[in-house]
């Protein structure tokens, strides 16, 4: 078994296996004796190191610009490309294939029929909270138009009955000038957890005056501020748009592969540990590139590529990863000293490694990403930069 204070550690949250992956994770892998087993490790990661899926519920009345700051904040164009399906009078779900994000868009506050669109969105609302965690709601952004200078109502009700089941964040929309319209928002809504001002597009005065876009960045980190650290946090990273909460969260990401990667140096059987650091190298590499919006390549790839750095003969890398490894397995066929010992190498071996690789990926993406204007690195890309990094370390 790992060691239970790692298998309890609030430290490690992530992106881990799909139950699709673990068949090619642990091809050709037989962990046998006592020490952390396949199992665990599998159970492990998937509990610990996994994006999960990100929702959201969207609210407020029509014109107060949520198609526009939905396509905005998040990739795919979601608010106009998403497929979409009706779960109230009111309300519809929106989601794509492959990208782990759904979207609950709720129109009409303004109607005449608004008691009942609440009625029935609160009802969904609080049958959603009793799913998985994956299926539920896990935030919802009020929206309000500056220009109205006004709160509604039903969209006070709308909040505090909300704030019972998730945190709220009023957006107010189209921004020009504040004039303490905040701060009103503020007290007239005070179970919202934020308000955050936004202008999602630029506007064109008739003088010849741009206004530029405002407060995103804002909005993306006062939401991730009230979303739990692990798997929500992490979807909600891969499917925005800005480039520092994806680093924040792919360097947690490497950290608490890192951790993981701790637990199976101490294994008392000779090369038994080197198929599950690959696991957790393999499934940090993928989860870095879901946070970057890099999907659908499945484990092989990663396996691969990984298997080929630790085979490389590169001076600086490949030679002192071997020695090391070499080393601290042979010792372990020593009892008692030597296996304590082979024990110590091949786990700073391991932490070495799975650092360098996972921040060196991680800087390899954001280079390619912003050299590319914002394109995704092609799998080429990825596997000449493979190549080149056991002379980058």
């Amino acid at each position: 078994m790992l060691p239970e204070w790692l298998l309890q550690s609030n430290a490690l949250r992530g992106a881990g296996p799909t139950r699709e992956s673990v068949p090619a994770l642990s091809k050709g892998i037989e962990v046998a004796g006592p020490g952390p087993s396949e199992a665990d490790l599998l159970r492990h990661i998937n509990r610990e190191l996994k994006v999960g899926t990100f929702n959201i519920l969207i609210v407020g009345r029509s014109g107060a610009g949520k198609s526009t700051l939905i396509n905005e904040i998040f990739e795919e164009d979601f608010a106009t490309t998403g497929s979409s399906e009706p779960v109230t009078m009111e309300t519809r779900k929106y989601i794509k294939k492959g990208v782990p994000f759904t979207l609950y868009d709720t129109r009409g506050l303004e109607l005449k029929e608004c008691d009942q669109i609440l009625r029935e969105l609160l009802t969904f609302v609080e049958e959603n909270q009793k799913q998985e965690l994956s299926e539920r709601i896990h935030v919802a952004w009020l929206c309000i138009a500056e220009d109205g200078r006004r709160v509604e109502e039903a969209e006070k009700e709308l909040t505090r009955r909300l704030a019972q089941f998730m945190p709220v964040i009023a957006v107010i929309t189209k921004v020009r000038a504040d004039k303490g319209f905040r701060s009103a928002v503020q007290s007239l809504l005070p179970e919202a957890k934020n308000v955050v001002r936004v202008r999602a597009m630029e506007e064109h005065l008739d003088d010849g005056h741009v206004m530029p876009r405002e407060g995103l960045d804002d909005l993306v980190e006062a939401t991730a501020q009230v979303l739990p650290d692990g798997e929500v946090l992490r979807a909600f990273a891969s499917v925005q748009k800005s480039m520092k909460l994806k680093k924040k969260e792919a360097r947690r990401l490497v950290r608490a592969a890192v951790l993981a990667a701790m637990g199976p140096g101490w294994i008392p059987i000779p090369l038994a540990s080197e198929g599950l650091v690959l696991i957790i190298e393999v499934v940090m590499l993928q989860g870095i590139s879901m946070i970057f919006g890099i999907k659908g390549i499945d484990a092989e790839f990663w396996r691969n590529l990984v298997l080929g750095l630790l085979a490389s003969t590169g001076i600086r890398m490949g030679i002192r990863v071997a020695v090391t490894r070499v080393l601290g397995n042979s010792m372990k066929f020593i009892p008692g000293v030597g296996t304590a010992a082979g024990g110590s190498i091949l786990t700073a071996s391991y932490i070495i490694f799975t650092e360098k690789l996972g921040n060196w990926y991680i800087n390899f993406l954001v280079n390619q990403i912003k050299s590319s204007g914002g394109k995704i690195p092609s799998l080429d890309s990825i596997r000449e930069g493979f190549q080149r990094f056991p002379n980058q370390t």
